[in-house]
């Protein structure tokens, strides 16, 4: 992939791992990277149940402080809120806005 990629795309992909690594929680937790679902199938509960998965894991996982993520979809943030998630720090990546977030161990 990196062959692929001009020069300024991986120094913004760089410096968004960078902001996303900045801004994980330092306790042991999941991070989901990426999470979709097909624009037709959504609205049926799919993503939710996607996440749930997840959340069981990091619950049952006696180290784990939960699950966190990141979206630069603000639509996305209601969405993660309603799942039980908090935004921890929202940045700026020129003008990327992105928002991080942690849902804590039930």
């Amino acid at each position: 992939m990196a062959r692929s990629l001009s020069n300024e795309a991986l120094e913004r992909l760089n410096i968004y791992n960078n902001l996303k690594n900045a801004n994980k929680p330092p306790q042991l937790h999941f991070y989901v990277n990426v999470v979709g679902v097909y624009p037709g199938s959504q609205g049926m509960g799919i993503g939710s149940q996607l996440l749930e998965h997840i959340h069981i894991l990091s619950d049952r996982h006696a180290k784990s402080c939960g699950v966190a993520l990141d979206t630069q979809t603000e639509a996305n943030v209601d969405f993660y809120q309603h799942l039980g998630y908090q935004v921890s720090a929202t940045k700026n990546l020129d003008r990327l806005k992105c928002w991080f977030l942690l849902r804590g161990k039930a």
